[in-house]
Parts: structure tokens; sequence; C-alpha cells
């Protein structure tokens, strides 16, 4: 069956663009909370610092999506494991907490499975 895979590229970004929003939303809601005093400096500085490393890691994998070589020839199934393994690898080898790879895995999963359908 053929699947488009420039499609499958495209809201794989806007989920992926999607999701670094969400992390920033959350870097916003800890200083928000630390102006209100309901979240402490400590906390509040801890918690941005892995969010906004966690959205360092996403600019990358957002970058390696975009550099990816996308062949209509090849499988769906295929592009979707080599975009895998080619995330996780710079995601461990850059030190992105590991968190990250689980939230690409399941966006590349949904995309996948919407591609399909």
């Amino acid at each position: 069956m053929h699947h488009d895979k420039g499609k499958f590229r495209r809201i794989l970004l806007i989920e992926l663009e999607d999701l670094a929003l969400d992390l920033r939303d959350s870097v916003k809601m800890y200083a928000d909370g630390n102006v209100r005093g309901e979240v402490s400096n400590y906390v509040m500085r801890e918690n941005t610092a892995l969010l906004e490393n966690e959205i360092a890691g996403l600019e990358q994998v957002c970058q390696i999506v975009r550099d990816a070589e996308v062949c209509e020839d090849e499988p769906l199934d295929a592009l979707t494991a080599r975009l895998r393994t080619a995330c996780r690898t710079a995601i461990e080898q850059s030190h992105f907490p590991d968190a990250l790879i689980g939230m690409v895995e399941r966006k590349l999963n949904k995309v996948e499975k919407y591609i399909r359908e």
C-alpha cells in the first residue's frame, strides 16, 4: 500500500513542534507560579532547566526529520524505524533527557497510525 511519506514528515514536524510549544508553556507556568509564590525558586530553576533541555532535544529531532531523505518507494514502517533510530541515537549521544525518547516515539507512532488509516 502506498503511503505519502512527505505528508508523514509534515505532520510529524507539526506534532513535534506542538510538543515543544507545550513544553515552553510549562516553562512559563513555572515562572508564573514562582511569581505568585506557588513554586519555589529551586523547583522553578530545576524544572525549567529540564524543560529547556527537552526543548533543545526536540529542536535537534525536528532537524533530523527535516534533513531525512524521504523516498516514496521506501515502506512507511522502514522510514519510521529509520527516523526512530536516528532520533534515539541523537538524543542519547547529546545526553538529552531519556524521557524525550518516549515523547518522540509516541509522536512517531501517532503519525504513522494516522497515515495508515
